[in-house]
Formats: C-alpha cells, structure tokens, sequence
C-alpha cells in the first residue's frame, strides 16, 4: 500500500492519499472484505511485485530449462 504514498505529491504526509486511506481502509472496516478495501485503495489488484522491487529482488526473469542429453549423446 506504500506505492499509493511514494506517487503522492506530499510523499507519506499526502493529505489526499491519507484520506484514501481513511475512506477506503479505516471507515469500512471489517464491513467488506479486507481485499476489496486494499484493492479500492490501490486501484488496481493486489501485487507482490511492488514489494519485490522495492526491497531488490524485481521481477525475476524466466530462464529456459538446460537442454537435455540429445540421442547423438547417448
């Protein structure tokens, strides 16, 4: 949920971003489904990535499995 801050303009002091918080987290509660809120919130689905970039790992690339033994090997 930080990357709503980081994108604000004031940062983690934003007043706008705070109030979404408010509105979008705090007031319901335990009204609607806790997904719902951080979704709402974010504006878009949930994510690990902004987490795994954050701290350094990113996306990680797919590698392609190592060619097994071919028959002329056998």
């Amino acid at each position: 949920m930080a990357t709503v801050f980081e994108k604000a303009k004031e940062g983690y002091l934003d007043k706008q971003a705070g109030m979404k918080l408010r509105h979008e987290i705090y007031e319901p509660g335990d009204s609607r489904d806790a997904n719902v809120s951080i979704e709402k919130f974010l504006g878009r689905k949930q994510s690990t990535q902004p987490f795994l970039k954050k701290i350094g790992i990113g996306a990680q690339q797919k590698r392609e499995a190592p060619a097994g033994p071919t028959h002329k090997d056998r």
